[in-house]
């Protein structure tokens, strides 16, 4: 479980951390819109969709096992924007963590990360900055542990970030973030196997 938790929150740095990244690419595909438009039949071939990332199967957290292989999800994504190699503590193992923007409309606006053991994929997740819905503090306040994931997502809307990591079912542990309508908070939600565990409200 200790490895649940160093994972999920390896994730969710990454996710943190493409924030600026997100918001300046953004900026630079506008003022560069004439060189994107000419090789769009190009960047459409690996563009990410839903679909594909929901495609993406998770494997072992110790082992990589059952995951989808780095090649295969490099094939489908293309070339990442970024990549992150870390130290799992209390093991000789290391996690890489790489980063898309080349999105589709069904997740514009995204960066999607994947993390990888043994080239077997363990972890995946994405930052919609364009597309998150904002909940009111009541909202939060109703839901109760236990809830399942899917149930949480189908009544809060699109997540600012998701994060997955695990194996559905044997050991997983899954983290959505909310901000307030206010824009004054930041709303965590972290899961086990799928079911609500705890809430965190921290101020913005």
């Amino acid at each position: 479980m200790r490895k649940v938790a160093t994972l999920g929150l390896t994730l969710l740095a990454a996710f943190t951390l493409t924030a600026c990244s997100s918001s300046s690419s953004s900026k630079s595909s506008d003022s560069s819109s004439n060189a994107a438009n000419s090789s769009s039949k190009k960047a459409s071939k690996n563009e990410i969709t839903m679909d594909k990332y929901n495609s993406i199967k998770l494997g072992s957290m110790t082992t990589g096992s059952g995951g989808s292989t780095e090649k295969l999800v490099k094939s489908m994504y293309g070339k990442p924007s970024s990549e992150t190699e870390t130290d799992i503590p209390g093991s000789n193992e290391k996690s890489k963590s790489y980063t898309w923007s080349n999105v589709g409309s069904s997740l514009a606006g995204a960066t999607v990360t994947t993390e990888f053991i043994n080239g077997k994929a363990i972890g995946k997740g994405y930052a919609d900055f364009g597309k998150s819905t904002k909940i009111s503090l009541g909202t939060y306040d109703t839901l109760q542990t236990g809830t399942s994931f899917k149930a949480v997502k189908q009544q809060l809307g699109v997540p600012l970030t998701e994060s997955i990591v695990g194996v559905t079912g044997i050991t997983s542990a899954q983290t959505l973030t909310y901000t307030s309508k206010d824009g004054k908070d930041s709303l965590m939600l972290m899961f086990t196997n799928n079911k609500l565990t705890s809430k965190t409200k921290t101020s913005i």
